[in-house]
């Protein structure tokens, strides 16, 4: 469940100011509230929440925790926490390499 302060920052389309999720082909929307299905190449169904999807896309742009805790309204404990579970889901040690693994599968556009 987002925060009510990270719900005031939102545009009329649902989406955070400022973040650009790739678009996806499967049916989920990825900023409908719910988590969004991706099929890894091990043939593994990958599922982020819509505010891990907005940390994912600061993290592409090497933001800190707590200009991304300020941006979307959250605390930054919540944000340590939506990264490591953004690291544990994409299998990867550090904030580059799950980057670089959304891009891979499709997630975030390169940029």
């Amino acid at each position: 469940m987002q925060c009510p302060k990270a719900h005031q920052r939102l545009n009329g389309r649902g989406k955070p100011f400022g973040i650009d999720l790739a678009p996806s082909s499967n049916p989920a929307d990825p900023l409908a509230g719910a988590p969004a299905p991706w099929s890894t190449d091990q043939g593994e169904t990958l599922q982020l929440s819509t505010r891990q999807l907005a940390v994912l896309q600061f993290l592409a742009k090497d933001k800190t925790n707590d200009f991304i805790a300020a941006t979307l309204g959250v605390s930054v404990s919540t944000v340590k926490h939506d990264v490591q579970r953004i690291l544990r889901a994409l299998r990867s040690p550090d904030r580059r390499v799950a980057v670089d693994h959304a891009i891979a599968l499709g997630i975030l556009q390169p940029q």
